[in-house]
C-alpha cells in the first residue's frame, strides 16, 4: 500500500508542474495578444491564443504539439528543478 501511495503523490506531483507550465504558456501568450492589442475571450485553451499571435508573427506557426516522449523529458526536467 505504501508503494501505491508513493506512486499516487508522484503522479500529483507531475500534474501540478503541467498545470503550472501550461497556465505559464497561456499567460505570456495572452501578455502578448494584449501587448499586441488583439482581442481574445478568456478561455483556457492554448491554441487559439497560438491561432491569434499567428496571425501577427508567423513564427507562433511553428508551435506544435509535444510527443509524448518531448513531455515526458520535460517532466524529467522540471522535477530535477524543483528537487
Amino acid at each position: 500500500m505504501k508503494d501505491k501511495i508513493e506512486l499516487v503523490k508522484a503522479w500529483i506531483e507531475k500534474a501540478d508542474i503541467c498545470f503550472h507550465a501550461q497556465q505559464c504558456a497561456e499567460k505570456y501568450l495572452k501578455a502578448y495578444l494584449t501587448y499586441k492589442e488583439v482581442e481574445f475571450r478568456k478561455i483556457h485553451d492554448l491554441g487559439k491564443p497560438i491561432g491569434l499571435a499567428s496571425k501577427i508573427d508567423k513564427d507562433f506557426m511553428d508551435i506544435e504539439e509535444s510527443t509524448f516522449e518531448e513531455a515526458q523529458e520535460a517532466i524529467e526536467m522540471a522535477e530535477k528543478i524543483a528537487s
